[in-house]
């Protein structure tokens, strides 16, 4: 640590004392600091401070600057950091007599796995108020983020007003819709009314009083907001695109939250796939201390008719039942937190490569069941049975052109199983494949043991390349097992 302070002036008089001081320093190495105290965060910075303190009778006054070219401290790390603040207090005042003012510019801040960049923050404090003058930031892909708002304090609360938000890129931008206030009570409860966002035309609107009183509620209302950019902020292994509305309300979110409401999806698609529209339905069930949940997804023949014509009209029809323990609640810890029963009305079997990768390609028919699924504290367990009509696959590296029909089932123990499933080709051949899938857990080594029995049934129809370990048509009697890890 090195450090360079001048004492510029010094005035002491007996009716008017004034002191004016000026440090200057370099700041370069504050390891001195753990030293001192090993619990402090460990810093490394190259920085310029520069303080200016002023006092008379009258008042204070104190400004400063710090530049910095780095500063790094735990996951935290900002270059070309400047800090500008300034703070008077004038006790001849009756109004305005404290005044303070924070400038923030910072080319790259690093917070744990997020960057923000080009950041500008410039805040302006009084006595009873202060101000966002103005907040700007670059994170991620270029997406902008701009806030300005005010606090006014009184004895009674806090009034807050966004005057401008927004968030999102040249494309896609949420702002603020109203300028509704933002009260915080003597009660500490926060009181919203109405604050509207929108982009283009997609609506969010929150409305109620956030507090610990059950008599309070807060409703949060959807209007064709587009999940497709959720999707690419996720940046999961599949898409998604959807448009959500309904509403919903909360209550005691900190200590017993409550959730209940009904929200509806609208065009579904995964992987440009069409799935239909989905419908949720939550209410608190105070007695069992749980969220009671029903869920249905479903292709509407009049909505989605040219799609079903496209696909032999297999839809998805599923209704889902079920609860979710409240998560702050009581509970005996061997109970499920969430339970679901499903019943597969109709289902569109081209979801299954999700569950088996790397196994089967083509994927696609119907199939009608039932199952169940219950994930515990650390484990989760998933249990079905399916009939198969007409599902068409083609095995990986074998690809030829298989329609089942016939029994499947799939849980934890025992993975996905073909029991004696009919199988036929396009040529007339036929056979039966049974075995089994061993997915457990999903993970990404997925063991398997099928046997398919033959009865002059096209089993290869592979075209040459290169990554292909053969290729050619065959079709014959006999069986053939397929084994190993996916």
């Amino acid at each position: 640590f090195r450090a360079e302070h001048a004492l510029t002036e010094t005035m002491m008089r007996m009716d008017d004392i004034g002191l004016k001081l000026d440090i200057n320093a370099k700041l370069d190495d504050l390891s001195i600091l753990n030293s001192f105290m090993p619990d402090f965060p460990y810093i490394e910075t190259l920085s310029n401070l520069h303080i200016g303190f002023e006092s008379d009778a009258y008042g204070i006054k104190v400004n400063g600057k710090i530049a910095t070219d780095f500063l790094e401290m735990d996951t935290i790390r900002a270059d070309s950091l400047v800090v500008d603040f300034n703070f008077s207090l004038d006790n001849q005042k009756r109004t305005d007599f404290l005044i303070s003012g924070l400038d923030i510019r910072f080319r790259e801040l690093h917070v744990g796995g997020r960057s923000f960049e080009n950041a500008e923050i410039y805040l302006d404090g009084y006595d009873e108020a202060f101000v966002l003058q103005k907040f700007r930031a670059i994170a991620g892909d270029d997406v902008e983020i701009g806030l300005m708002l005010s606090a006014v304090f009184s004895e009674y609360d806090v009034d807050i007003r966004i005057m401008e938000f927004y968030v999102g890129d040249e494309d896609y931008l949420w702002q603020n819709l109203s300028h509704t206030p933002i009260v915080i009570d003597r009660e500490g409860r926060v009181l919203v009314k109405m604050l509207e966002f929108g982009n283009q035309n997609e609506r969010v609107v929150i409305d109620g009083v956030f507090s610990e009183n059950p008599a309070d509620n807060v409703s949060y209302m959807f209007n064709d907001f587009q999940l497709e950019k959720i999707s690419d902020l996720l940046n999961l292994d599949f898409s998604f695109k959807g448009g959500l509305n309904g509403s919903f309300s909360t209550k005691t979110l900190r200590t017993f939250p409550e959730f209940t409401g009904r929200v509806a999806i609208n065009n579904i698609e995964i992987d440009d796939r069409v799935i239909g529209d989905a419908s949720l339905r939550s209410v608190y069930n105070r007695e069992d201390d749980r969220f009671e949940l029903d869920v249905r997804i479903d292709t509407d023949p009049d909505r989605y008719e040219e799609y079903l014509a496209m696909y032999d009209g297999v839809r998805q029809d599923i209704h889902i039942t079920g609860h979710l323990l409240n998560p702050v609640g009581d509970h005996d810890p061997d109970l499920p937190g969430l339970v679901l029963n499903v019943d597969f009305n109709e289902l569109d079997l081209w979801v299954l490569p999700f569950i088996v990768e790397g196994i089967f390609d083509d994927i696609g028919g119907k199939a009608t069941g039932n199952g169940s699924f219950e994930l515990y504290a650390d484990r989760f367990y998933y249990d079905g049975t399916f009939d198969l009509v007409d599902l068409r696959l083609k095995p990986v590296f074998l690809q030829s052109e298989l329609v089942l029909n016939g029994k499947l089932t799939m849980n934890y123990d025992d993975g996905l199983r073909f029991h004696d499933v009919r199988v036929r080709d396009r040529a007339g051949g036929n056979g039966t494949i049974y075995g089994r899938i061993q997915l457990t857990d999903f993970k990404s080594v997925i063991p398997l043991n099928l046997t398919l029995v033959m009865n002059r049934l096209q089993f290869i129809n592979n075209r040459y390349e290169e990554e292909v370990p053969f290729f050619g048509r065959i079709a014959g009697s006999g069986a053939v097992n397929m084994s190993g890890t996916t």
